[in-house]
């Protein structure tokens, strides 16, 4: 064989590479992008909103750079949800999310298909009656989350006060803090089988200590039935409830302080596949989690359901 036969078999061997690689991305980029679209239920509506916290600041309420009170009033909205917010819109909007972060003609590869958009209602007449939806935040200041609780039900829900500060130390915490082991281990292990091990973020992190306090007067917390009133502000859920009257999927991601609700919604946002492979896309579910106090994005499952 000639040197230019050979050269021709090599430059066709590898347009052949190319092509194959090429399909093969395609085809695993329109998998992927079905598995998100029936995950959050809009594979026929093509449309999703996201609901933020309504903050309304009192005049004088606001604090400036500077650290003095400012003039500012009016309604706003919690910065650490509006930045995961625009993620789950690059989620939905991107062929590939980390596009998004490029500059040039990468960052333009848009998907158009999927609408996006974000509100932050105050009542729940304010709420889309039939699209799927994410909730962010408690129902103190998100009426979408308000409205998940009463009219769906949801397993995950606030009682609402002061937040009293996680104490890991002291005989009351440690109690609790050993209930709650207790009746997790009865929850989520059938009788005679060892405790589940806790799933963590991150290669090697161990799993963290849960830490329940006693709910006294008026402290805020998640409930969740036959689990005690969770009180550290590091927890966090996410909750699905697949709502086959409304043929759509509400998501519900909130935690007791903006460590928790920031960190639940980008494990939803990062996680989704992984929840998918778990409970597909017509299972309702709660994800209780647990988050590093130092980084959002370090995470352990407490429980499923």
């Amino acid at each position: 064989m000639t040197l230019a036969g050979i050269a021709e078999n090599l430059c066709a061997d590898i347009v052949s590479l190319a092509v194959t690689v090429v399909l093969g991305w395609l085809l695993f980029m329109l998998t992927r992008r079905r598995r998100l679209l029936k995950f959050f239920g809009i594979e026929a509506s093509r449309r999703i909103v996201i609901y933020l916290s309504n903050l309304r600041v009192k005049p004088f309420g606001a604090i400036g750079i500077d650290d003095q009170e400012r003039s500012y009033e009016g309604s706003t909205v919690a910065f650490y949800e509006m930045s995961v917010a625009e993620r789950f819109r690059n989620l939905f909007t991107y062929i590939l999310p980390s596009l998004s972060e490029k500059s040039g003609v990468l960052s333009k590869l848009l998907i158009s298909d999927v609408q996006v958009e974000i509100s932050s209602p105050l009542e729940h007449a304010q709420l889309e009656a039939s699209s799927s939806f994410v909730t962010l935040g408690g129902p103190a200041y998100n009426g979408a989350s308000d409205f998940v609780e009463k009219a769906l039900h949801g397993r995950a829900r606030f009682t609402l006060g002061h937040v009293a500060p996680a104490t890991h130390t002291g005989a009351p915490a440690a109690q609790s803090a050993d209930r709650f082991r207790e009746t997790f281990s009865t929850l989520v292990s059938p009788p005679g089988s060892p405790t589940r091990s806790v799933l963590t973020s991150g290669s090697g992190s161990a799993p963290t200590t849960a830490s329940c306090l006693p709910l006294h007067g008026q402290d805020s917390a998640i409930l969740v039935d036959d689990i005690p009133p969770i009180t550290d502000t590091a927890f966090g859920f996410i909750e699905r409830i697949v709502d086959h009257e409304q043929k759509r999927c509400v998501f519900y991601a909130a935690g007791l302080s903006e460590l928790g609700t920031q960190g639940a919604a980008n494990f939803l946002a990062t996680e989704w596949a992984r929840l998918y492979r778990k409970y597909g896309d017509g299972t309702s579910f709660l994800v209780m989690l647990r988050f590093d106090p130092a980084d959002y994005k370090h995470w352990s499952i407490v429980f499923e359901r």
